[in-house]
Parts: C-alpha cells; sequence; structure tokens
C-alpha cells in the first residue's frame, strides 16, 4: 500500500509526524513547567465544552474528503465544503453562546475560574472552526498525495506552536497558553494550504438543491464524525463535569503526555493511509492486504513507541519538574500500556474508511467512544464514593478508561482482522506478544537506569543524577527495543519493509541487518 508514494513523500511524512509530536511534547513539557495542575484541569474542561458543541464536526465531510480522488474533487468538491460551513458555523455559534454559561456554572459549583474558563472555551471554538474551513484543502492536497508538502506545512506549524507555548506560558498566561497556540498552528495552516491547494475555476460551484442531496450522501460519515469527537476528550468532559479541577488537571496532563508516542503512529499515518487506499477500491483482494499491513504494522511499532514514555517518565519528572507531576506517574504508565489497542484500532480505520466501508468504520469507532465513556462515567462513580487523594483518583480514572478502552478494542481488532482472512493465532500472538515485550523492555530500563545510578547520588548533584538516570533509561530502552525489532518480530518487520518504496528498501534492510 505505501509502496504507491515515492520515497521522498514516505520520509517527509516520518519526518513531520517525528518532529511534530516532538514539538507538541517539548510544548507540553514547557507548560507543565510554568503551569499548574488546575490550569491543565481548566483547558481540559474547555476541550470537553468543544466535545459538546462541536459534536457535529463538520457534519462528516472530513471523513468523506479524504476518500475523494481528484477527480471527484474537481467535479463535485463545492457541495461538500458549502456543506462543512454549514457545520462549521453551527459549531461557532453554539460554542459562543455557551461560553459565559458554562463557564458561570463550572465557577459556581466546581470553583473554576470563570474568566480564564471562558477565554479559552471561545479560543478553542474559534480554533475550531478555523480546522473545519481548513479540512477541504488539506484532503485536496492529500488526493492528489501531496504529503512532501503537506509534511512541510506541519513541521513549520509545530514549531510555530511550541513557541507560541513557551512564550505564552512564560508570560502568565495560564491556560490560555495552552489554548492560543492550537489557534496560531490553525490559522497558519489555512494561510498556507489554500493558496497551493490548486483549486480549479468553479470547483467549489454547487447545483440547485445541493443540501438535501449532500445530507443524505452524509449521513453515515456524519455518524463517524460524531463519534470522533466523543474519541477525543469525552473522558475530559466528564472528569471536569463530576471531578475535582486537580484530579482532572492530573489526569488530562497524563492522558496528553501518553498519547504523544500513540499519536506519533497514528495521528499522521491515519490521514496519509485513508487517501493511498482509496487507491485499492473496488480491488478485494487490495482492500484485505492494506488492513493486514496497517494491523501488523500497527501492533509491532505502537507498544514500543508507546512505552517509550514510562521508561523515562520518573527520573525526567524529578529532572525538569522536582516532583510536581509526582502525581502523574502511575496514570502515565497505565495509559501508555493500554492506549496501545484503540491506537491500533485508530490506525484500522482509517484503510477501512479508504474503502468507504462505512458500517464496519462506524462500529470500530463506536466502540472506542463508548469504552472511553463508559471507563470515565464508572471511574467517577468509584472516585466520588470512596473520596481518595488526587494520585488515587487519577489512577483510578486512567485504570477504567484505559482498562474498558484495551478490552473493547481487543475484541474489535479479532473480528475485524478475523475477516481480512488471518487467522486467530497469528492475530493472538500479534495482539499480545509485542505489547508485553515492550512493557518488560520498559520497566527493565528504568529499572536498570535507577539502579546504576543509585549507588552515585552521594557523589552527585541531584539535577546530574536524576538526568543521567533519564539518558541512561533512555538509552537502554532504545537498545532494547532495536533487539526486540530485529530479532523477536524479524517477520513483521520485513513485512513493513518490503511495503516501502523499493529505493528505501536496501537501506533500511542494511539499518536493520535483515
Amino acid at each position: 500500500m505505501l509502496s504507491r508514494l515515492s520515497p521522498r513523500s514516505i520520509l517527509m511524512v516520518l519526518a513531520s509526524a517525528v518532529c511534530g509530536r516532538a514539538a507538541t511534547a517539548i510544548a507540553q513539557i514547557i507548560a507543565a513547567f510554568y503551569l499548574t495542575p488546575d490550569q491543565f484541569g481548566v483547558y481540559a474542561a474547555g476541550i470537553g465544552v468543544l466535545i459538546a458543541t462541536g459534536l457535529l464536526r463538520g457534519g462528516g465531510t472530513g471523513n468523506h474528503m479524504l476518500t475523494m480522488k481528484p477527480e471527484e474533487f474537481r467535479a463535485d468538491g463545492g457541495r461538500f465544503f458549502r456543506y462543512s460551513i454549514v457545520f462549521a458555523s453551527i459549531c461557532f455559534v453554539l460554542t459562543l453562546g455557551a461560553a459565559w454559561p458554562v463557564a458561570g456554572a463550572f465557577a459556581a459549583t466546581k470553583h473554576y475560574p470563570e474568566t480564564e474558563l471562558r477565554n479559552v472555551i471561545i479560543v478553542l471554538g474559534v480554533q475550531f472552526t478555523a480546522m473545519l474551513i481548513g479540512q477541504y484543502p488539506r484532503a485536496r492536497m492529500s488526493a492528489d498525495l501531496r504529503f512532501t508538502e503537506l509534511s512541510l506545512v506541519d513541521i513549520v506549524t509545530g514549531a510555530t506552536k511550541l513557541a507560541a507555548t513557551w512564550l505564552l506560558a512564560s508570560w502568565g498566561w495560564g491556560a490560555l497558553a495552552l489554548a492560543a497556540p492550537v489557534l496560531c498552528v490553525t490559522i497558519v495552516e489555512n494561510l498556507w494550504i489554500w493558496p497551493r491547494c490548486r483549486l480549479e475555476r468553479d470547483e467549489l460551484r454547487v447545483s440547485p438543491g445541493w443540501f438535501g442531496h449532500t445530507l443524505i450522501e452524509m449521513r453515515l460519515p456524519l455518524i463517524m464524525a460524531i463519534l470522533a469527537t466523543l474519541n477525543t476528550q469525552s473522558d475530559a468532559l466528564i472528569g471536569s463535569v463530576l471531578l475535582p479541577l486537580t484530579v482532572v488537571g492530573v489526569y488530562f496532563f497524563s492522558m496528553q503526555l501518553a498519547a504523544q508516542p500513540a499519536q506519533l503512529v497514528a495521528g499522521s499515518l491515519r490521514s496519509v493511509l485513508a487517501p493511498v487506499t482509496a487507491k485499492f477500491r473496488g480491488d478485494r483482494e487490495g482492500e484485505m492486504q492494506s488492513i493486514r499491513d496497517t494491523f501488523n504494522a500497527g501492533m509491532v511499532f505502537t507498544p514500543i513507541v508507546s512505552m517509550s514514555i514510562p521508561a523515562l517518565f520518573d527520573a525526567f519528572e524529578r529532572a525538569v519538574w522536582h516532583g510536581k507531576w509526582a502525581d502523574s506517574r502511575w496514570p502515565v504508565f497505565i495509559l501508555s500500556a493500554l492506549l496501545t489497542y484503540p491506537t491500533v484500532v485508530q490506525l484500522v480505520v482509517a484503510p477501512i474508511s479508504g474503502i468507504r466501508d462505512w458500517g464496519a468504520a462506524i462500529r470500530l469507532d463506536l466502540g472506542r467512544a463508548l469504552a472511553k465513556i463508559l471507563g470515565a462515567g464508572i471511574a467517577a462513580i468509584f472516585i466520588l464514593w470512596l473520596q481518595p487523594g488526587t494520585t488515587t483518583s487519577a489512577t483510578i480514572l486512567a485504570l477504567f478508561v484505559g482498562g474498558i478502552s484495551a478490552a473493547v478494542a481487543t475484541y474489535e481488532i479479532f473480528r475485524v482482522m478475523l475477516h481480512t482472512g488471518m487467522t486467530r493465532a497469528s492475530i493472538a500472538y500479534e495482539l499480545y506478544s509485542t505489547p508485553l515485550a515492550a512493557l518488560l523492555s520498559a520497566v527493565a530500563a528504568s529499572g536498570l537506569a535507577h539502579s546504576v545510578v543509585e549507588p552515585l547520588r552521594a557523589e552527585l548533584s541531584v539535577n546530574i543524577a536524576n538526568v543521567l538516570e533519564c539518558c541512561l533509561a533512555a538509552i537502554t530502552y532504545a537498545i532494547l527495543s532495536m533487539v526486540l525489532l530485529r530479532f523477536g518480530y524479524t517477520a513483521a518487520l520485513e513485512r513493513v519493509v518490503y511495503a516501502l518504496p523499493a529505493p528505501l528498501v536496501g537501506p533500511i534492510r542494511k539499518i536493520m541487518v535483515l
């Protein structure tokens, strides 16, 4: 499937994914240095409000446009763009109207800072509306497989987000230091891609009766859009309504940090896999092979990337934040380990959407959404009943959200992959072997680094000892991961390598000693 892309495109996609996620992670690290858990909780509450007001997203056009071919954009793109504008306007009006009453209610009942929460909601509403407007040119460029240009945009916007977060957090903007940079990034992206998406003359024209026709056609993608919205931060919405502000802040910080590696794998590749798989639409064997390749690659790399965070977190937290975010240790570990399976489901949905099997895609996204909502709801009940401290509350929330999400995702993956022709034994092996090995590698790397550095603490300063421990854990985990890939999953690694364009296969085989 990926062999349809040029080596330059794949390298640029990987580079932008790594740079973008690295910039986001560094931005969060910087923000966590200046901001308190309560301010992260305010931002989480703003995101939760946007879940409700932006539930309809772009009416489903975002999912549909990623599956369109270039000729479909030229012949029929105008009505999908105008349809998305209608829903973007609805989102903006609802968010603006909710900002004052919601901020007032949260301030009265949950002791949120009213003005700060209101400003966060307004900024996020403007950002979300601008993002919906930018869906069309981005999908237009994806249909032409112009991933090199899109990757360059992502690298620039990642750097913009990092710089804006650093400046605003250091200037004391509080929760707005998390919201405003996202708006900056969206504006920069729109200003870049709209002039370069190569719109043809009269491409956005529509014929009479276009709205009703589009509304009927978009009924299933609209359901997917609703589920995609619920899959983002529905746990933050439930938590901000039911739980103390500090608990929501610690959990949200942990979730954001733990999700960065997973988003590196799934977030960037999903927008690539859907338009690439659309080229196979109608070829049954090509469709099934695309889904199998995505699953195999996801189960090989996602656990290894995800567990890199808990391998380093303990030493890193002490070196950078000096115990300020120590409450996040177990939530980060639990979420990193359990998010592997929802992430792989998110990956598998991409080729399924590309072939426009909306029924299967809806079922997968529905399972993810319900699992997250159910997990957050049950955890909130336990926390309100037991009244534990902040650390225990955040850990309970992570355990229920991550555990139920992982269980549902595993079940759905089994169903989908059996349908593609894989055997139960091969699916089970892929599902459990790499995640277990990655988890043990993370524990081993963290434990070994701590054991080596602990006797040296008397001779070193506290910061130097913590930095040394963090570096040693990173090196150890990297070595264990390379060994795991090369000798534990050679066959799976070769399948992924041979799916790449021919010019990349040789160099990667030499690097991995295949």
